[in-house]
């Protein structure tokens, strides 16, 4: 008799990866004692030995509890992995000591990314100096250095901090990027503003295999600066090569994400299965290599490693790297195992190493799309039967593309509130585009000591130009992308959930697939209704500038400084996010009336002071709700309170932080509300 054994049973991988996301978020959420956990580590070890040493029929009858502490060991595993990983609970953490008034010894764990004023990097904790005792500490830090910048600073400079730390806030926009979050999960918590008086470089010790390879880095980086001087195709080059983003045309940046290829310029699977195919052609053809497997298969695995370090080790650049080795070892040493098992094993193994690469949304993307294209690709395929090879091949690309889109795009609308409509004729474009420049430019920088070397420089530039004026001309269709995406974390779910039961083919599918598009659409129309009745005043927090949105129903009428007005990042970044958030969708200026200096709202009133001469002398004293004060104005508060009774002071995004502290004081002496969205970020006022 013939027993099939069951498909999971092909994958434990599969199996033992739901515990370890289950004990990372149990643990991140909760973070439950050290103690609880480490004790609940080792009962559970020693119930497993307990029961793994009883009779036969014994053990028989106790298989599913024996399971269950399996997975019950794996989940509180990664439960204290993910609470070691945690800075806070280091024991030499800065955070843990008072570092008040101390000097902070750091080294910068990077090179310095240089702005118009200011130059930035990442620094890792080494001690605390109080006097003359040399505190240990451990943890990690942003400085931002002012002026000009010492040539002694760079990677691995040991520096002496003289002034203090800021904790990292957010901008408090409703919707906007969660960035205290994110520095979190990379284990920073403060930051610091460096003066050339407020540091001292005290010494100098670079890790030397990273050293090595920032150094490699900063010589791809002046080897493609040499080739390519137009700033938009060399950001591009790059991006594609090493995942540099610095240089980075931000409008041209946009375009790529609005057409859905973004992830060309995102060092992933993509370029790693390329250099993969390149590698195993190489090493293939080298008479010493391809007869000794180990040599070959390691050979292949240290060069692959190389690339995804020199990149910058992103957690999806890890992910691809870490499963292109778990494939090619278990090809040359192992049966032939499930596509699957090897995805979920290299998802194991990076979590095991940093439990938070779990929130990291390149991480997710990365994976989500792998598993898309492996589940869904052939079912798309199948759908059309094409006799005509190229049409075939066309054809082929455009359901991998499809198939990674059907399971990212729920996700990207949650992040990124969009989607791109002409993500399959960019992708038909881009994809083998830049996967020819890809290898194009490896040719380049592996032999740019050669003297003709330049023509293969124009070349690859002709073909990045025509690339970015294809997405950009794509990008120029109003109906390039659907903006302004409703989604949150329960209509993400249910997204997931339309999906996924679409194309399983059972009864109950159906059911789930019926009860989750009724409930995402009630869900919708809910938010919808709360978005039409609603009415609000949105102070926001954006630094140097004033910006008010006025809303009523789903409409809004925006005032503020004129480079708000204008498309473009600063726009995207501060007011986009919450204008989704809300479910805005056009302007409409006949809600306020504007006289003078006075803005009047339905039932509220606001009187704007930016300047000496808002208020007229013989103007009336005036009750309003909202006070503005901006653009650092001379005016006293106490003087304006003569003319004016607000109930509420607000100081926006355009005053100096001395400026904002001085009418604090003035609001405390007068027993006056205020509120500062530099300190608590934006103010929502109901109306």
């Amino acid at each position: 008799m013939h027993f099939s054994i069951p498909a999971w049973k092909h994958s434990p991988f599969c199996r033992i990866i739901v515990p370890v996301i289950a004990g990372i978020i149990f643990s991140f959420y909760l973070n439950p004692p050290f103690q609880i956990l480490q004790w609940g580590f080792i009962l559970s070890i020693l119930l497993f030995f307990i029961l793994s040493k009883t009779k036969f029929s014994t053990k028989y009858k106790l298989r599913k509890v024996s399971g269950a502490l399996i997975l019950f060991i794996l989940f509180l595993g990664a439960a204290i992995i993910t609470n070691k990983n945690a800075n806070k609970n280091q024991p030499y953490w800065y955070g843990n000591q008072h570092f008040e008034n101390k000097k902070i010894l750091v080294k910068l764990n990077e090179p310095l990314l240089k702005r118009n004023k200011t130059s930035k990097a990442e620094a890792k904790v080494l001690a605390l100096i109080d006097g003359e005792n040399k505190i240990p500490a451990s943890g990690k830090i942003i400085i931002y250095f002012q002026g000009e910048i010492n040539d002694s600073l760079k990677y691995g400079s040991e520096i002496l901090l003289l002034s203090g730390l800021t904790k990292i806030k957010n901008s408090g926009n409703p919707g906007s990027f969660d960035y205290k979050k994110y520095c979190e999960l990379n284990g920073i918590y403060h930051l610091a503003f460096a003066g050339q008086k407020n540091y001292k470089v005290v010494g100098n010790s670079p890790d030397y295999f990273k050293n090595i390879l920032i150094k490699s880095r900063e010589r791809i980086v002046e080897i493609l600066s040499n080739h390519f001087t137009d700033q938009k195709v060399r950001g591009i080059a790059e991006a594609l090569l090493i995942g540099y983003k610095e240089n980075l045309d931000k409008d041209l940046l946009q375009s790529y994400s609005n057409t859905g290829v973004v992830h060309v310029i995102a060092i992933s699977g993509l370029h790693l299965g390329l250099i993969y195919v390149i590698l195993v052609w190489i090493f293939r053809r080298i008479p010493v290599v391809k007869n000794k497997k180990l040599i070959y298969v390691f050979g292949i695995i240290l060069l692959l490693w190389a690339f995804a370090f020199l990149t910058g080790g992103s957690a999806s650049v890890l992910r691809s790297a870490l499963m292109f080795s778990c494939f090619l070892i278990g090809k040359n040493f192992f049966r032939k195992s499930s596509t699957y098992n090897t995805i979920a094993a290299s998802a194991f193994l990076l979590l095991c190493y940093n439990p938070f690469y779990l929130w990291d949304v390149g991480f997710m993307l990365s994976y989500l799309a792998v598993i898309g294209i492996i589940w869904l690709q052939q079912p798309i395929y199948k759908l059309l039967f094409i006799k005509f090879k190229l049409l075939n091949e066309i054809w082929k690309m455009v359901s991998v593309t499809i198939a990674a889109q059907l399971l990212t795009f729920p996700l990207c609308i949650y992040y990124f509130h969009q989607f791109p409509n002409m993500f399959i004729l960019t992708n038909l474009i881009a994809v083998p585009l830049s996967s020819l420049i890809l290898f194009l430019e490896i040719i380049l920088v592996s032999f740019s000591f050669l003297p003709f070397i330049n023509y293969l420089g124009l070349a690859i530039a002709g073909l990045l130009k025509f690339m970015n004026n294809y997405i950009e001309w794509m990008d120029s269709f109003k109906f390039s992308v659907s903006d302004g995406l409703f989604g949150n974390v329960l209509s993400t779910i249910l997204l997931y959930s339309i999906v996924i039961c679409f194309f399983i083919k059972k009864r109950i599918s159906f059911n789930i697939f019926s009860y989750s598009a009724l409930l995402y659409i009630s869900v919708y129309s809910i938010e919808n209704l709360k978005a039409l009745t609603s009415k609000k005043i949105i102070f926001y927090n954006v630094p140097h500038n004033t910006a008010i949105d006025f809303v009523s129903g789903r409409t809004f009428s925006f005032i503020g400084s004129m480079a708000l007005n204008q498309e473009g990042i600063l726009k995207n970044f501060h007011l986009k996010p919450t204008r989704v958030n809300m479910m805005l969708k056009q302007e409409n200026n006949s809600n306020i009336k504007i006289t003078g200096s006075v803005i009047q709202f339905y039932s509220k009133t606001i009187i704007h002071i930016d300047t000496l001469k808002n208020l007229s002398s013989n103007q009336p004293q005036l009750k309003v709700d909202v006070l503005l004060m901006s653009n650092n104005n001379l005016s006293e508060i106490k003087n304006l309170c003569k003319k004016i009774k607000p109930g509420i002071v607000v100081f926006d995004g355009s005053n100096s932080m001395w400026k904002i502290e001085k009418w604090k004081k003035e609001c405390e002496e007068l027993n006056l509300p205020y509120h500062s969205v530099a300190d608590k970020g934006a103010l929502i006022l109901p109306v």
